[in-house]
């Protein structure tokens, strides 16, 4: 089967999600969500992705990246599945692949837009009720941006840095955006520009990139239906 290959803008952030087929678990075991993140850490080292954010949930994964090569998220994706799918065939020889080859997409625009989407993806197990607070949650970049926790994955934004000084005021710095949870409103429309493939940002930057990604550039005005997300969203958000 030949799949055709997707492009995003260099330079500039996306955030993806990859998600199972039919929301069935991917995730079960501690071992398994460090060997995701394990492939995927290789796989942004041989593409020149850098990681900004992630979540890994038992059926998907919200990941803020961004590439120096057009092609390069798309390859990285694709070698991650692959070697996925290689480790669970390693352990249940029948298993098949649950994570799917098509995935969300949303530009990002490097501003509080960026700051907004860090903290939808690492409120996400708060959100779907498995902790109470994000920093109680192992498999997510919160404890690098916010705690201090050291991963050869993470690579901190440009934005991150220009929280503070030094290392510790872009820790405090970071922990105070998790003071007030996101409106209704804005995390609405991060999923609506994720579920439509619209760039997340404000005009400038959407009119900017409307040529590269061939998408409307007006950001959803009218909110998306609970039905609509269902079938994205499962019980984890």
């Amino acid at each position: 089967m030949v799949f055709s290959i997707r492009k995003h803008p260099v330079g500039v952030t996306q955030h993806i999600v990859q998600s199972t087929k039919e929301r069935s678990d991917c995730f079960g075991r501690p071992s398994d969500y460090a060997a995701y993140l394990k492939y995927l850490q290789h796989a942004s080292c041989r593409f020149q992705v850098a990681v900004h954010a992630w979540v890994v949930m038992r059926n998907h994964c919200h990941l803020l990246l961004t590439a120096a090569i057009d092609t390069a998220i798309d390859a990285l994706l694709r070698d991650v599945r692959k070697q996925y799918l290689g480790y669970c065939r390693s352990l249940y020889p029948d298993a098949s692949e649950l994570l799917q080859e098509h995935y969300l997409c949303s530009a990002v625009q490097a501003d509080d837009h960026f700051l907004r989407c860090c903290r939808f993806i690492e409120a996400n197990p708060v959100r779907a009720s498995v902790v109470a607070t994000p920093a109680d949650y192992r498999w997510s970049s919160y404890g690098c941006s916010a705690l201090g926790v050291e991963s050869e994955l993470w690579v901190p934004h440009s934005r991150y840095r220009a929280l503070g000084a030094d290392n510790l005021a872009r820790r405090i710095a970071y922990r105070r955006q998790f003071a007030d949870i996101l409106k209704p409103e804005e995390t609405r429309q991060i999923r609506a520009c994720l579920y439509q493939g619209k760039p997340y940002g404000a005009a400038g930057f959407c009119q900017r990139l409307a040529p590269a990604l061939e998408t409307p550039v007006a950001l959803l005005k009218t909110p998306i239906s609970g039905s609509d997300l269902s079938l994205h969203q499962g019980k984890d958000q």
